[in-house]
């Protein structure tokens, strides 16, 4: 570094580096300081040599500006690279497990819809309170039910001679047998607005014991014979005609053996217009 002769005119060290570097606060009055003194102007020159050599020396060994712009970048995406690698292998997914992971949103997603559609639907029916009728394998009438549907209306009192618990039946009443194999056809008028499925289920018969067959429907099932004889009873009493003889007849109440008997009971429906 030459050195500056210091004149009481002259700036100083600090000053003259701050001009050139353009951050002094009196450049422009250092600057015409400089036009009359070679000595302040040489020092500055110094400085400017300094800085070329400096630069040169750096560039020779590091390359330009330019190179070291790209060198800087091309080892900062290789980092990058290199940690993406990393994080593959340690955090990132395969596609298939993304596959998996879009499959396993997607079917949280529609449960939640459908449950939520669920709960809407349970407040709607308790809201409105929806009469369902019992489930049946068949619907057992055609016709809709009417407003002035008539009520099942209960059975009467039916008496068998084996029972322990009957009285001893009136004089010059003949006790009917029902057979243990029981087939009735029954006809279904048009106006009848009590389905069979309903009666089926007031006497505790099984309603899968019901399907549907070419002309209507029919009933197979195995049953005791006071449920026969109520069973009879009902159908009778809302509308249902009996066109075979078998026992137990609508009209009857007095019956040969016990109640609790068991019968195959075989029934055919014919729906008519």
């Amino acid at each position: 570094m030459p050195q500056h002769p210091q004149k009481p005119e002259c700036p100083s060290h600090e000053q003259l580096s701050a001009y050139f570097d353009k951050e002094s606060s009196r450049q422009e009055e250092i600057g015409k300081h400089l036009k009359n003194c070679s000595s302040c102007r040489n020092y500055v020159d110094s400085l400017s040599k300094i800085e070329y050599s400096l630069k040169h020396t750096v560039t020779n060994k590091t390359g330009s500006d330019e190179d070291i712009s790209k060198r800087i970048l091309s080892r900062v995406h290789a980092s990058v690279s290199e940690s993406g690698k990393d994080r593959k292998h340690k955090f990132f997914l395969s596609p298939v497990q993304w596959r998996v992971v879009v499959l396993l949103l997607i079917g949280c997603a529609v449960g939640y819809l459908l449950w939520s559609d669920m709960q809407k639907d349970k407040m709607e029916k308790q809201k409105t309170k929806r009469v369902i009728q019992p489930s049946a394998t068949v619907t057992a009438s055609l016709t809709p039910a009417q407003n002035n549907k008539p009520a099942i209306r209960e059975s009467e009192n039916f008496y068998f001679s084996a029972d322990s618990d009957q009285k001893k039946l009136p004089s010059g009443i003949k006790p009917q047998i029902i057979k243990q194999d029981v087939h009735h056809e029954w006809s279904q008028p048009a106006q009848s607005g009590i389905q069979i499925s309903e009666l089926l289920k007031k006497h505790n018969i099984p309603q899968d014991s019901l399907k549907k067959s070419d002309k209507g429907f029919q009933i197979q099932c195995t049953i005791t014979k006071l449920q026969a004889a109520q069973f009879v009873k009902s159908c009778s009493d809302a509308g249902y005609k009996l066109l075979s003889q078998d026992q137990p007849q609508p009209g009857q109440k007095y019956f040969a053996g016990q109640g609790t008997d068991k019968v195959k009971y075989h029934a055919d429906i014919t729906l008519t217009k």
